[in-house]
């Protein structure tokens, strides 16, 4: 029989890169508490992420060791989950056009079309 630990993380595992997860979604693998009693335990040990609150997300393994699953893919699986629309904002969708040459250090992510003003 498998722990609760041990079921969420073959649930995680099955997921796409970029994939999260919440408490709310794996209620079907045992009691609220216990489910974020091991999503805590998970995130401690580093076999899971937090990418928010409530929000987690499978790191990636590499040769060099673990990294967190790229900004893109959490975003888009976010934006997927709740219908929202995201694109990419500032100087990284300048550099994405090829208006620009520059990488940006930081990525901005926001609603399309104009800003308010």
């Amino acid at each position: 029989m498998q722990t609760t630990s041990q079921a969420i993380k073959a649930y995680a595992e099955a997921l796409p890169e970029g994939a999260t997860l919440s408490a709310r979604e794996l209620l079907h693998l045992g009691e609220r508490a216990a489910v974020d009693q091991a999503l805590s335990r998970l995130v401690r040990r580093g076999e899971l992420m937090r990418v928010k609150r409530g929000l987690f997300a499978l790191p990636v393994k590499t040769r060099f060791g673990n990294r967190a699953p790229s900004v893109e893919a959490v975003v888009e699986h976010i934006a997927k989950s709740t219908g929202e629309r995201v694109s990419q904002s500032g100087a990284s969708a300048a550099n994405l056009l090829g208006i620009s040459t520059q990488n940006p250090s930081r990525q901005v992510f926001g609603p399309p079309g104009r800003a308010a003003i």
